[in-house]
């Protein structure tokens, strides 16, 4: 027998003996004969392929790629390799190469799950997310209960701005297992579409099995805090403190609730309570520079911020929370360069963390602005109609956000007639089943059915209150609707200089918001297009409906334009609407320290300090 028959005589020995072990369940002693095989044959493919997938199997990724590359580029047709190969490369973030490799192993093996899910993973890492969205939709068409692909289906749609349909993929995920996991998920992506009470269903769902479900209960104190459901609030951050005290999220949810009532003080202890616990992190530093005014004696917590913001380990939400921060906190020492440095590095990463806002597209808004105005027309909207009759009048406080609005309702909402819902979310879930887009028109009916989901939701809110105020930013798309529905029903529209709204909305940390956020031309875009509508409410809403208040008239004449907004609405004047630094109400907009103090103008014509950085925003200066 010829030397080289003698080798791979033996070598095919040490596989056989190999494959037993490894079947066996000894791993390491399989791994040790493989490479013994190697020794004798070093083209040996079949034992180079093994030694990869258990490196692959035991974390030593690098180690892995290297063994079955060297397989791929011997033998290009095998599956196994490429397939194994795709998953690794996807580990090491190399995604590009890892769906060059996915591809090849399903051109040999058209369905093949895992090969699937490795080409999706590849996708969603190079940000492909159309691409990983059908990667994934065919991993749960060829094996619909594996929840992996859900989750990484839900988190696609996530990123492509489109939480609704993240929802519904989760909703699935619930109907294959209603594990814990799954749950939260759900949760988490019904907070995202701002489906509170669909949120407290789920987290009720395993609080059900395992009342000490510390993350449960965590989703369940957001979901409460969203839906303004104050006692139920406080009863879930009850059961959070005695439960996890030492968890270092407990005192933010502590603290956050102390914020949203005015005890910034009690508020800034807990955040200091959670930056002993976990000192690394961001959302606590920020919260404490957020609920007060930064001077020159927090030189040792900017320091501390900024240390901590250079730290390569520190999460990308962590580092955005501290670099608003840091912005927030040079703003108030006078600092304006600094601070918009750390403000534009905040908005790059709100922007990307901010999926579950669909994506900015200028010609959409455009698009839909220009139908609401045909459909909502001078005639249409100042015909004749029945009045219906309903148990309370709204008072719709809306325009762009950071114009004013949380502060024209605290304001009113100290009046002893006046409710106040804060904000909240039904035109916006309401308004594509009413209005008919592509048609260019509104079904009545589904406006009423509307309409009293609106007035259930705001007497459950504010109890025995005839007016109730309501005051989403986004209602201003919904005016037409909404004098429909109720056409005695008062619209204050917030006006402010758009430099200081764009200054105001780019400075401004928010989880959600409006899709043109974090981006300077977006924002400039949005604006004027916010301003055409405006303009053209104002030619066909009726006077005794629809008045725009003054934001700088507002802080500059406070009593003065007061009586006169009372005035407006009809109701006899009450003294107590001066004060709505006193307000008792929850606030939890990120208006919620500015609101707490007497009515001020420094906010007035902010933007001259940043007038060397302004860049797009400089097209608004009126």
């Amino acid at each position: 027998m010829s030397p080289q028959r003698e080798s791979n005589t033996a070598a095919q020995g040490l596989l056989i003996k190999a494959t037993e072990v490894h079947r066996a369940g000894d791993v390491n002693q399989a791994e040790s004969i493989y490479r013994e095989v190697l020794n004798v044959d070093p083209q040996n493919n079949q034992a180079r392929l093994l030694v990869g997938v258990l490196c692959a199997q035991s974390n030593r990724e690098v180690e892995a790629a290297d063994y079955l590359s060297t397989v791929v580029t011997n033998e290009p047709q095998n599956f196994s390799a490429l397939s194994w190969l795709a998953g690794v490369l996807g580990t090491l973030e190399r995604y590009q190469e890892a769906t060059e490799m996915a591809k090849r192993a399903l051109g040999i093996r058209p369905n093949d799950v895992n090969t699937w899910l490795h080409l999706a993973t590849g996708e969603f890492g190079a940000d492909h997310f159309e691409d990983a969205a059908h990667a994934f939709k065919r991993v749960i068409q060829l094996e619909p209960r594996l929840l992996t692909a859900y989750y990484g289906l839900a988190t696609t749609f996530l990123k492509l701005g489109e939480p609704l349909k993240a929802r519904l993929v989760m909703v699935d995920a619930s109907y294959v297992s209603s594990n814990f996991e799954t749950l939260l998920k759900l949760a988490e992506v019904c907070l995202a579409c701002d489906l509170w009470d669909e949120a407290l269903a789920a987290t009720d769902r395993i609080l059900r099995s395992d009342p000490k479900n510390i993350e449960a209960l965590m989703l369940k104190s957001r979901a409460y805090r969203i839906g303004q459901q104050e006692k139920e609030e406080d009863t879930a951050i009850d059961s959070i403190v005695r439960l996890a005290p030492d968890d270092f999220r407990t005192p933010l949810h502590r603290g956050r609730r102390l914020q949203g009532v005015g005890k910034f003080k009690d508020a800034e202890h807990e955040f200091l309570r959670s930056i002993e616990l976990n000192p690394h992190q961001g959302v606590a530093y920020y919260s404490i520079v957020s609920g007060r005014k930064v001077t020159s004696e927090d030189i040792d917590l900017i320091d501390a911020m900024e240390s901590l913001a250079r730290d390569e380990g520190l999460s990308e939400d962590d580092r955005a929370h501290l670099e608003y921060g840091l912005g927030k906190a040079y703003d108030n020492l006078g600092d304006y360069g600094r601070a918009m440095a750390h403000f534009d590095i905040g908005n790059r990463l709100m922007s990307q963390m901010r999926p579950w806002t669909r994506r900015f597209e200028p010609e959409v808004m455009r698009h839909q602005f220009e139908q609401l105005m045909q459909i909502f027309t001078f005639e249409e909207l100042r015909r004749p109609r029945a009045i219906p009759e309903w148990p309370v009048e709204p008072l719709i406080v809306s325009g762009i956000m950071r114009s004013g609005t949380t502060l024209l309702e605290q304001i009113l909402s100290k009046h002893p007639e006046i409710g106040a819902a804060g904000e909240q979310q039904l035109w916006q879930k309401s308004e594509h089943k009413c209005i008919e887009f592509q048609r260019g028109s509104y079904s009545m009916k589904q406006l009423m059915a509307a309409a009293n989901e609106y007035c259930e939701l705001l007497t459950g809110i504010a109890p025995g209150r005839r007016i109730v105020t309501e005051k989403n930013p986004a209602n201003r798309t919904a005016y037409g609707l909404i004098h429909l529905a109720f056409p005695t029903t008062r619209i204050l529209h917030m006006q402010r200089n758009p430099v200081d709204v764009a200054i105001s909305v780019y400075t401004t940390m928010m989880r959600t918001g409006a899709p043109f956020m974090g981006n300077k031309d977006a924002i400039v875009f949005a604006l004027k297009m916010h301003k055409r509508l405006t303009a053209h409410w104002h030619e066909v809403l009726p006077e005794e409906r629809f008045r725009i208040v003054s934001y700088e008239k507002l802080t500059a004449e406070p009593e003065l334009t007061t009586r006169d907004t009372i005035a407006y609405l009809g109701l006899p004047w009450a003294d107590e609407c001066l004060s709505p630094q006193s307000n008792q109400r929850t606030v939890a907009t990120p208006s919620l320290w500015q609101v707490r103090q007497p009515v001020y103008t420094s906010s007035v014509e902010r933007w001259r300090r940043y007038e060397q950085w302004l860049g797009p925003f400089a097209e608004l200066i009126e």
